[in-house]
Protein backbone atom coordinates (compact mmCIF):
# COMPACT_ATOMS: atom_id res chain seq x y z
CA UNK A 1 0.00 0.00 0.00
CA UNK A 2 2.72 2.40 0.55
CA UNK A 3 4.07 2.06 -2.83
CA UNK A 4 0.97 2.31 -4.02
CA UNK A 5 0.55 5.24 -2.39
CA UNK A 6 4.12 6.96 -3.42
CA UNK A 7 3.28 6.11 -7.18
CA UNK A 8 0.05 8.29 -7.10
CA UNK A 9 0.99 10.86 -5.12
CA UNK A 10 4.03 10.92 -7.70
CA UNK A 11 1.36 10.88 -10.55
CA UNK A 12 -0.04 13.47 -9.01
CA UNK A 13 2.53 15.84 -9.16
CA UNK A 14 3.70 15.03 -13.03
CA UNK A 15 0.18 15.95 -13.61
CA UNK A 16 0.07 19.20 -11.64
CA UNK A 17 3.40 19.90 -13.94
CA UNK A 18 1.98 19.08 -17.10
CA UNK A 19 4.48 15.97 -17.82
CA UNK A 20 1.58 13.88 -18.02
CA UNK A 21 -1.78 14.05 -19.19
CA UNK A 22 -5.18 13.17 -18.06
CA UNK A 23 -4.72 10.04 -19.76
CA UNK A 24 -1.74 9.22 -18.33
CA UNK A 25 0.55 9.49 -20.88
CA UNK A 26 3.52 11.13 -21.27
CA UNK A 27 2.47 14.60 -22.70
CA UNK A 28 4.66 15.78 -26.19
CA UNK A 29 4.30 18.89 -27.79
CA UNK A 30 5.09 18.58 -32.00
CA UNK A 31 6.98 20.99 -33.65
CA UNK A 32 5.33 21.75 -36.77
CA UNK A 33 8.71 21.11 -38.60
CA UNK A 34 9.18 17.63 -36.90
CA UNK A 35 5.48 16.84 -38.38
CA UNK A 36 6.14 17.64 -41.63
CA UNK A 37 9.20 15.13 -41.82
CA UNK A 38 6.46 12.12 -41.22
CA UNK A 39 3.67 13.55 -43.72
CA UNK A 40 3.86 12.25 -47.31
CA UNK A 41 2.20 13.39 -50.46
CA UNK A 42 -0.88 11.58 -52.05
CA UNK A 43 1.15 11.41 -55.73
CA UNK A 44 3.59 8.77 -54.43
CA UNK A 45 3.96 5.41 -56.38
CA UNK A 46 2.46 2.56 -55.18
CA UNK A 47 5.28 0.50 -56.24
CA UNK A 48 8.92 1.46 -57.16
CA UNK A 49 12.02 -0.38 -58.57
CA UNK A 50 14.54 -1.91 -55.97
CA UNK A 51 17.63 -3.79 -56.87
CA UNK A 52 16.88 -7.37 -57.23
CA UNK A 53 18.20 -9.76 -54.85
CA UNK A 54 21.40 -11.30 -55.58
CA UNK A 55 21.03 -14.87 -56.90
CA UNK A 56 24.52 -16.91 -56.38
CA UNK A 57 22.79 -20.09 -58.27
CA UNK A 58 23.23 -17.91 -61.55
CA UNK A 59 27.02 -17.94 -60.74
CA UNK A 60 26.71 -21.67 -60.29
CA UNK A 61 24.64 -22.06 -63.48
CA UNK A 62 27.08 -20.63 -65.71
CA UNK A 63 30.04 -21.79 -64.79
CA UNK A 64 28.14 -24.89 -65.80
CA UNK A 65 27.15 -23.87 -69.15
CA UNK A 66 31.22 -22.89 -69.79
CA UNK A 67 32.17 -26.35 -69.19
CA UNK A 68 29.09 -28.68 -68.49
CA UNK A 69 31.85 -32.41 -67.72
CA UNK A 70 33.43 -31.18 -65.06
CA UNK A 71 32.18 -31.37 -61.33
CA UNK A 72 33.33 -30.23 -58.05
CA UNK A 73 32.87 -32.79 -55.66
CA UNK A 74 31.78 -32.91 -51.65
CA UNK A 75 31.25 -36.01 -49.17
CA UNK A 76 28.47 -35.60 -46.73
CA UNK A 77 28.31 -37.73 -44.00
CA UNK A 78 25.11 -37.36 -41.92
CA UNK A 79 25.11 -38.57 -38.08
CA UNK A 80 21.34 -39.26 -36.63
CA UNK A 81 19.75 -40.57 -39.67
CA UNK A 82 20.93 -44.64 -39.01
CA UNK A 83 22.90 -46.33 -36.63
CA UNK A 84 26.11 -45.78 -38.79
CA UNK A 85 26.70 -42.60 -40.68
CA UNK A 86 25.26 -42.10 -43.80
CA UNK A 87 27.14 -40.44 -46.95
CA UNK A 88 25.89 -39.11 -50.40
CA UNK A 89 28.45 -37.24 -53.02
CA UNK A 90 27.51 -33.67 -54.10
CA UNK A 91 28.37 -32.66 -57.07
CA UNK A 92 28.46 -29.32 -58.03
CA UNK A 93 29.94 -27.29 -61.32
CA UNK A 94 32.12 -25.02 -58.73
CA UNK A 95 33.59 -26.29 -55.47
CA UNK A 96 32.01 -25.68 -52.70
CA UNK A 97 32.96 -23.35 -49.53
CA UNK A 98 34.70 -25.73 -46.47
CA UNK A 99 32.10 -24.92 -43.57
CA UNK A 100 32.20 -26.15 -39.99
CA UNK A 101 29.39 -29.02 -39.35
CA UNK A 102 26.15 -28.20 -39.79
CA UNK A 103 23.52 -29.09 -37.26
CA UNK A 104 19.60 -29.70 -38.49
CA UNK A 105 16.97 -29.80 -35.72
CA UNK A 106 15.40 -32.94 -36.74
CA UNK A 107 12.59 -32.40 -33.74
CA UNK A 108 12.71 -30.55 -30.15
CA UNK A 109 15.16 -32.87 -29.09
CA UNK A 110 16.60 -34.60 -31.68
CA UNK A 111 19.50 -33.29 -34.09
CA UNK A 112 21.56 -34.47 -37.15
CA UNK A 113 25.14 -33.49 -37.92
CA UNK A 114 26.27 -33.10 -41.31
CA UNK A 115 30.02 -33.42 -41.72
CA UNK A 116 31.35 -32.67 -45.53
CA UNK A 117 34.71 -33.51 -46.69
CA UNK A 118 36.12 -32.30 -50.24
CA UNK A 119 37.55 -34.10 -53.01
CA UNK A 120 39.37 -33.53 -55.88
CA UNK A 121 37.04 -32.21 -59.14
CA UNK A 122 36.09 -34.35 -61.86
CA UNK A 123 35.31 -35.07 -65.32
CA UNK A 124 32.73 -37.33 -66.32
CA UNK A 125 30.76 -38.57 -69.60
CA UNK A 126 27.33 -37.16 -70.72
CA UNK A 127 26.15 -40.73 -70.27
CA UNK A 128 27.56 -40.88 -66.87
CA UNK A 129 26.00 -37.40 -66.09
CA UNK A 130 22.52 -38.65 -67.13
CA UNK A 131 23.02 -41.54 -64.79
CA UNK A 132 23.46 -39.08 -61.82
CA UNK A 133 20.43 -36.87 -62.88
CA UNK A 134 18.31 -39.85 -62.85
CA UNK A 135 19.68 -41.22 -59.75
CA UNK A 136 19.49 -37.82 -57.63
CA UNK A 137 15.61 -37.28 -59.20
CA UNK A 138 15.29 -40.50 -57.69
CA UNK A 139 16.34 -39.48 -54.06
CA UNK A 140 14.46 -35.89 -54.30
CA UNK A 141 11.43 -37.54 -55.64
CA UNK A 142 11.11 -40.04 -53.03
CA UNK A 143 10.19 -37.63 -50.27
CA UNK A 144 9.67 -34.63 -52.47
CA UNK A 145 7.40 -35.92 -55.35
CA UNK A 146 5.11 -32.88 -54.94
CA UNK A 147 7.97 -30.38 -56.36
CA UNK A 148 9.55 -32.20 -59.03
CA UNK A 149 5.86 -33.21 -60.49
CA UNK A 150 7.63 -32.41 -63.85
CA UNK A 151 11.31 -34.07 -63.84
CA UNK A 152 13.71 -31.70 -65.05
CA UNK A 153 17.27 -32.47 -65.45
CA UNK A 154 19.06 -29.30 -65.83
CA UNK A 155 20.05 -29.30 -62.29
CA UNK A 156 22.33 -27.32 -60.68
CA UNK A 157 23.87 -30.01 -58.18
CA UNK A 158 23.43 -33.87 -58.26
CA UNK A 159 23.53 -36.83 -55.44
CA UNK A 160 25.06 -40.11 -55.89
CA UNK A 161 25.35 -42.65 -53.26
CA UNK A 162 28.37 -44.19 -51.91
CA UNK A 163 30.10 -46.67 -48.98
CA UNK A 164 32.21 -43.61 -47.30
CA UNK A 165 34.37 -40.66 -47.49
CA UNK A 166 36.46 -42.98 -49.51
CA UNK A 167 34.71 -44.97 -52.06
CA UNK A 168 33.59 -43.31 -55.06
CA UNK A 169 31.84 -45.38 -57.36
CA UNK A 170 32.25 -45.86 -60.95
CA UNK A 171 29.40 -45.81 -63.43
CA UNK A 172 28.55 -49.18 -63.65
CA UNK A 173 28.25 -49.57 -59.75
CA UNK A 174 25.22 -46.62 -60.29
CA UNK A 175 23.68 -48.04 -63.11
CA UNK A 176 23.33 -51.43 -60.74
CA UNK A 177 22.27 -49.55 -57.47
CA UNK A 178 19.87 -47.65 -59.54
CA UNK A 179 18.57 -50.95 -61.36
CA UNK A 180 17.89 -51.99 -58.14
CA UNK A 181 16.45 -49.15 -56.02
CA UNK A 182 13.61 -48.81 -58.56
CA UNK A 183 9.72 -49.69 -57.65
CA UNK A 184 8.16 -51.01 -54.56
CA UNK A 185 7.31 -54.46 -53.30
CA UNK A 186 4.63 -55.72 -50.76
CA UNK A 187 6.19 -55.71 -47.56
CA UNK A 188 4.91 -59.31 -46.87
CA UNK A 189 6.85 -60.55 -49.23
CA UNK A 190 10.05 -58.77 -47.34
CA UNK A 191 8.74 -60.61 -44.27
CA UNK A 192 8.72 -63.90 -46.07
CA UNK A 193 12.33 -63.65 -47.58
CA UNK A 194 13.64 -63.23 -44.14
CA UNK A 195 14.22 -59.38 -44.88
CA UNK A 196 13.17 -58.52 -41.21
CA UNK A 197 15.57 -55.79 -40.45
CA UNK A 198 13.68 -52.63 -41.36
CA UNK A 199 16.68 -49.82 -41.17
CA UNK A 200 17.05 -51.00 -44.78
CA UNK A 201 13.73 -50.95 -46.03
CA UNK A 202 12.51 -47.77 -47.84
CA UNK A 203 9.17 -45.82 -47.21
CA UNK A 204 6.14 -47.22 -46.19
CA UNK A 205 2.57 -46.68 -48.00
CA UNK A 206 -0.49 -48.65 -47.49
CA UNK A 207 -3.41 -49.28 -50.11
CA UNK A 208 -4.61 -46.11 -51.29
CA UNK A 209 -3.10 -44.06 -48.88
CA UNK A 210 -0.54 -40.84 -49.97
CA UNK A 211 0.61 -40.85 -46.47
CA UNK A 212 4.61 -42.23 -46.52
CA UNK A 213 5.91 -43.99 -43.21
CA UNK A 214 9.21 -44.90 -42.14
CA UNK A 215 9.97 -48.35 -40.54
CA UNK A 216 10.52 -48.62 -37.54
CA UNK A 217 10.33 -52.34 -36.52
CA UNK A 218 7.49 -55.34 -37.08
CA UNK A 219 6.10 -56.50 -34.75
CA UNK A 220 7.60 -59.20 -32.64
CA UNK A 221 5.20 -62.30 -32.72
CA UNK A 222 5.17 -62.10 -36.34
CA UNK A 223 3.43 -65.12 -38.04
CA UNK A 224 3.75 -65.13 -41.73
CA UNK A 225 0.15 -66.89 -41.38
CA UNK A 226 -1.34 -63.79 -38.40
CA UNK A 227 -3.26 -61.41 -41.14
CA UNK A 228 -3.34 -59.19 -38.51
CA UNK A 229 0.48 -58.86 -37.96
CA UNK A 230 1.44 -55.11 -38.25
CA UNK A 231 4.91 -53.35 -38.72
CA UNK A 232 5.18 -50.22 -36.23
CA UNK A 233 6.31 -47.38 -38.17
CA UNK A 234 6.34 -43.04 -37.62
CA UNK A 235 5.06 -40.66 -40.44
CA UNK A 236 7.46 -39.29 -42.91
CA UNK A 237 7.57 -35.36 -41.72
CA UNK A 238 6.32 -32.32 -43.98
CA UNK A 239 8.64 -30.48 -42.19
CA UNK A 240 11.01 -28.97 -44.56
CA UNK A 241 13.51 -26.16 -42.86
CA UNK A 242 15.68 -27.69 -40.43
CA UNK A 243 17.88 -25.46 -39.83
CA UNK A 244 16.20 -23.64 -37.25
CA UNK A 245 15.20 -25.15 -34.13
CA UNK A 246 11.42 -26.21 -33.07
CA UNK A 247 10.70 -24.93 -29.71
CA UNK A 248 10.11 -27.26 -26.78
CA UNK A 249 6.46 -27.40 -25.64
CA UNK A 250 5.83 -29.51 -22.94
CA UNK A 251 2.00 -30.13 -23.83
CA UNK A 252 2.94 -32.45 -26.91
CA UNK A 253 5.13 -35.28 -28.02
CA UNK A 254 8.09 -34.77 -29.52
CA UNK A 255 7.63 -34.22 -33.35
CA UNK A 256 7.91 -37.17 -35.70
CA UNK A 257 8.12 -40.11 -32.59
CA UNK A 258 4.28 -40.88 -32.85
CA UNK A 259 4.41 -44.66 -34.11
CA UNK A 260 1.47 -45.99 -35.85
CA UNK A 261 0.72 -49.63 -36.75
CA UNK A 262 0.21 -50.28 -40.52
CA UNK A 263 -0.97 -53.86 -41.54
CA UNK A 264 1.85 -56.18 -43.07
CA UNK A 265 -0.73 -57.37 -45.81
CA UNK A 266 -1.69 -54.14 -46.99
CA UNK A 267 2.01 -52.41 -47.01
CA UNK A 268 4.23 -51.31 -49.58
CA UNK A 269 7.57 -50.53 -49.18
CA UNK A 270 9.65 -48.69 -51.77
CA UNK A 271 12.95 -50.20 -52.86
CA UNK A 272 14.93 -47.34 -52.10
CA UNK A 273 16.21 -47.35 -48.09
CA UNK A 274 14.31 -45.02 -45.77
CA UNK A 275 18.07 -43.17 -45.20
CA UNK A 276 18.03 -41.55 -49.05
CA UNK A 277 14.41 -40.37 -48.68
CA UNK A 278 15.81 -38.76 -45.45
CA UNK A 279 18.56 -36.66 -46.73
CA UNK A 280 16.00 -35.73 -49.36
CA UNK A 281 14.30 -33.35 -47.18
CA UNK A 282 17.60 -32.45 -45.33
CA UNK A 283 20.05 -31.84 -48.04
CA UNK A 284 17.97 -28.78 -49.28
CA UNK A 285 19.12 -27.31 -45.84
CA UNK A 286 22.24 -28.02 -46.61
CA UNK A 287 22.12 -26.21 -50.01
CA UNK A 288 20.95 -23.02 -48.49
CA UNK A 289 23.61 -23.25 -45.73
CA UNK A 290 26.22 -23.55 -48.59
CA UNK A 291 24.64 -21.17 -50.47
CA UNK A 292 25.11 -18.37 -47.51
CA UNK A 293 28.66 -19.68 -47.87
CA UNK A 294 28.91 -18.61 -50.92
CA UNK A 295 27.37 -15.31 -50.87
CA UNK A 296 29.87 -14.50 -48.03
CA UNK A 297 33.11 -15.66 -49.62
CA UNK A 298 31.48 -12.95 -52.79
CA UNK A 299 31.37 -10.33 -50.46
CA UNK A 300 34.99 -11.13 -49.32
CA UNK A 301 36.44 -10.98 -52.64
CA UNK A 302 34.49 -8.25 -54.31
CA UNK A 303 32.65 -5.43 -51.79
CA UNK A 304 34.96 -6.05 -48.99
CA UNK A 305 37.85 -6.77 -51.18
CA UNK A 306 39.84 -3.37 -49.79
CA UNK A 307 40.27 -5.50 -46.23
CA UNK A 308 42.15 -8.40 -47.56
CA UNK A 309 40.12 -10.97 -45.58
CA UNK A 310 41.30 -14.42 -45.79
CA UNK A 311 39.00 -17.35 -46.79
CA UNK A 312 39.10 -18.49 -43.01
CA UNK A 313 37.42 -15.39 -42.30
CA UNK A 314 33.92 -16.49 -44.64
CA UNK A 315 31.97 -17.75 -41.20
CA UNK A 316 32.64 -14.54 -39.25
CA UNK A 317 31.35 -12.38 -42.39
CA UNK A 318 28.41 -14.75 -42.41
CA UNK A 319 28.10 -14.29 -39.08
CA UNK A 320 27.60 -10.27 -39.16
CA UNK A 321 25.56 -10.18 -42.41
CA UNK A 322 23.22 -12.82 -40.95
CA UNK A 323 20.04 -11.88 -39.11
CA UNK A 324 18.70 -13.07 -35.76
CA UNK A 325 15.58 -15.14 -37.15
CA UNK A 326 18.03 -17.22 -39.43
CA UNK A 327 20.13 -19.61 -37.42
CA UNK A 328 21.50 -19.28 -33.91
CA UNK A 329 24.98 -17.94 -35.20
CA UNK A 330 23.83 -14.19 -36.41
CA UNK A 331 24.88 -10.45 -35.37
CA UNK A 332 23.24 -10.22 -32.63
CA UNK A 333 24.61 -13.49 -30.98
CA UNK A 334 27.84 -12.19 -32.28
CA UNK A 335 27.93 -8.86 -30.27
CA UNK A 336 26.23 -10.38 -27.30
CA UNK A 337 29.43 -12.69 -26.83
CA UNK A 338 31.78 -10.00 -27.76
CA UNK A 339 30.79 -8.22 -24.68
CA UNK A 340 30.39 -11.18 -22.57
CA UNK A 341 33.74 -11.82 -23.25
Amino acid sequence: MAMKDAAFETCKKLHVNGLINDNLLPVREEVDEELAAFQRSDDIASFSEATPTLDVWSVVAKAQLDDPHVYHRVVLEFHGITSKPFHLILLTPLRMPESPDITLYWNESDTITVKSYQLPCANFTREEIETMQCITLKILGSALAHILRSPRYDLLWLLVPTDSAQDIWNHSKLLLWNARTMGSQRALKLVQEGANNTENWGLLRCSNDPVLYMPKNIQNDYSPSQLGSFVHAIRFPKRRNFLNPIPFTSHRNKAYTRVDELSIIESEVSNLPTAFSISAVLVPSVMDYYESFILADMLRTNLLAPIALESSHVPLILQAVTPSMIGPRNYQRCVTTSFAD
